[in-house]
């Protein structure tokens, strides 16, 4: 792994943590100070799980999952817009810590060439694997 495809996987398993965390914190922020609702803990720990998934395949190199990745977030990131300026002042902090975080994922995961690098280095190591398995002797 040269340099570049090196600070791409760093980034974005750096981007992924802190995306896992801001979920995190929104879930227990929401169902445990605010609302006490187990069906909303349901349905955000099932938003959480689709997360991690996504991350992981967008980890793995998955160009669809990385376009939903970036339409998902954009979108995240316009309610977060939304919400910081017609929302009470108790639930404006997990607001403004995703407008700080997400342009960040959305940078990465669209422009950075670190991340396209290590994007290649990803499928060329699954193509190394394929060959080496797929019977060659």
């Amino acid at each position: 792994m040269n340099r570049l495809e090196s600070t791409g996987y760093k980034r974005t398993v750096l981007i992924s943590i802190m995306i896992l965390i801001i979920s995190s914190y929104t879930i227990f922020y929401d169902n445990f100070i605010l609302e006490n609702d187990i069906e909303k803990l349901t349905r955000d720990l099932t938003r959480l799980l689709f997360t991690v998934i996504l991350l992981y395949l967008t980890y793995q190199g998955r160009n669809w999952a990385r376009i939903l990745f970036v339409i998902l977030f954009s979108i995240g990131l316009v309610g977060a817009l939304y919400s910081l300026f017609w929302r009470n002042v108790a639930t404006k902090i997990p607001f403004a810590i995703m407008i700080v975080a997400y342009p960040f994922a959305l940078y990465h995961f669209t422009y950075a060439k670190s991340y396209r690098a290590f994007v290649l280095h990803q499928k060329s190591k699954k193509l190394i694997n394929k060959t080496n398995s797929g019977g060659l002797t």
